[in-house]
């Protein structure tokens, strides 16, 4: 990968993701949504558990980026409150990261933040931020499906979730 960073914030991010290995639709599966210093660009990744949608969203301004990943699945109004609570279990002890829930529409997303102030912006930041997003939430959708068909209980699938996961 390239590691020479562009001249805007939207730039470093398009030249990031036209490099990076996409499966659907096509290698351009990705979007952007300009309105001056601040931006979204949106990425799918299809990993082992699903199709991801990761929204970067940036701020020249706050020299800042937000990666935020989701998935197709939303929670039934039924099930909000216990899912709810596997996403509080799950945030604990997280080191980057955390996972957000919306109780208005069901949606489960894991965000992380990098702040690039006073340190270059490259593409390896990127990658580590894109990356953790994905994989945290190709790591946790089972579980949040567990919950969601009642196989398990909050408790029973953060537990699972916080095994070591087998290489």
């Amino acid at each position: 990968m390239s590691e020479v960073a562009e001249d805007t914030l939207l730039a470093t991010i398009t030249q990031f993701l036209s490099e990076v290995e996409f499966d659907h639709p096509s290698p351009q599966s990705w979007e952007n949504e300009q309105g001056g210093q601040e931006f979204t660009v949106t990425a799918y990744k299809n990993l082992g558990n699903g199709l991801f949608k990761v929204h970067i969203q940036g701020d020249e301004q706050a020299q800042q980026v937000m990666f935020y990943c989701t998935w197709d699945i939303h929670v039934p109004p039924r099930k909000r409150q216990e899912v709810a609570e596997l996403v509080a279990r799950l945030n604990y002890d997280l080191c980057v990261g955390n996972f957000e829930f919306d109780f208005r529409d069901g949606e489960v997303r894991f965000k992380t933040t990098l702040v690039y102030e006073g340190i270059p912006l490259n593409f390896a930041n990127l990658r580590a931020h894109f990356y953790t997003s994905i994989r945290m939430m190709n790591r946790s959708a089972p579980w949040v499906e567990s919950v969601i068909i009642s196989e398990h209980t909050a408790l029973e699938a953060a537990d699972l979730a916080k095994q070591p996961v087998e290489t």
